[in-house]
């Protein structure tokens, strides 16, 4: 059988597997921790830097299409100051327009009346002279 020194010697090679297995297991453990860890960094790195760069190529992209938009609301506050100084003139050559017309048809139903007048006096002066001529027939 086994006497004490060879169970020492035993335990000791097994101490030592036990050992030397634990140190793998151990530096598996941690190669994969930090290749982990590591992997993770990159790709927070990695992500950053894209976002970054995507951000700033946007942004070199977007400023000409914001600039050419202020350019055109620009233009088209002028066509719109354009649009109304016009209407306000139309409205005004209308308003006038409108004022000249109500007076010239002031001015025709004065005139009709005035026609009308007219023709009742000629007839008016029509009957005195049928009344005289009438008057001098019998006079006569």
């Amino acid at each position: 059988m086994l006497d004490a020194k060879d169970i020492e010697l035993l335990k000791a090679a097994v101490g030592e597997v036990v050992e030397e297995k634990l140190e793998e297991k151990l530096e598996e453990k941690l190669e994969e921790k930090l290749e982990e860890k590591l992997e993770k960094k990159l790709d927070e790195k990695l992500e950053e830097k894209l976002e970054k760069k995507l951000d700033e190529k946007l942004e070199e992209k977007l400023n000409p299409l914001r600039e050419e938009l202020q350019h055109t609301n620009n233009k088209i506050d002028v066509v719109l100051d354009e649009v109304v100084r016009v209407h306000e003139n139309l409205q005004a050559q209308i308003d006038a327009l409108e004022k000249n017309v109500a007076e010239l048809r002031q001015y025709y139903r004065v005139d009709k009346l005035e026609n009308d007048n007219m023709t009742l006096m000629l007839r008016l002066m029509n009957d005195l002279v049928k009344r005289v001529e009438e008057l001098e027939r019998r006079i006569a």
